[in-house]
């Protein structure tokens, strides 16, 4: 399938998985947004980390709307219409290589609706569209217990060594650092995905 069909067929808002709507975050949106980040941090004993404080989490929809290439989604609940799930890519702070990486940031599903598609069809979505945006490849730094290693293994991202640019992420457990890139067809992504 060419990269003009797969946009068609991830245009947004779209459904996934009759569940839930994926759709780009905003500003009413913001609220939720935090509530599922700080939420999800708790949830894994990251409570000293709650960036309750944070502009960029407080405010994401605004944060994203300062830069032309990035982009923030969420996941709303079909059922009940509140936000379940999102995530987003931006430019890599401190990239110094001659390759144009975006970052995957701020990826978070709560906890009833994991392993479930809807994180995977989030993570294709961001992929699509930082291709589409002219990103060579996709980043994603994470510590242990946030990862989930079998969905970016089978949506072919790889582990690399050290950590790529300079983010200002520097919490002690952030150990995980993954690229994917973004050549090709993604068709075959969207194939293996639930």
């Amino acid at each position: 399938m060419p990269l003009t069909q797969i946009r068609e067929a991830q245009k947004l808002p779209r459904p996934i998985l009759d569940k839930a709507t994926l759709r780009l975050a905003t500003p009413a949106d913001d609220a939720q947004i935090e509530a599922i980040i700080v939420k999800t941090l708790a949830e894994f004993d990251y409570t000293e980390d709650c960036p309750a404080n944070d502009p960029e989490v407080v405010a994401m929809s605004a944060y994203i709307a300062q830069k032309s290439d990035a982009r923030y989604y969420v996941i709303e609940d079909n059922a009940t219409g509140k936000l379940v799930g999102c995530g987003g890519i931006e430019p890599l702070k401190g990239n110094e290589s001659d390759e144009k990486i975006a970052e995957l940031i701020k990826f978070y599903v709560l906890p009833d609706f994991r392993d479930q598609g809807l994180g995977g069809q989030l993570l294709i979505q961001a992929m699509v569209d930082a291709k589409a945006l002219g990103y060579d490849s996709l980043y994603y730094e994470v510590t242990p217990r946030l990862f989930s290693k079998s969905l970016f293994q089978r949506l072919g991202f790889y582990f690399v060594p050290d950590k790529l640019g300079n983010n200002g992420h520097f919490h002690p457990e952030i150990n995980i650092f993954v690229l994917r890139p973004l050549e090709g067809d993604l068709s075959i992504t969207l194939k293996e995905t639930p």
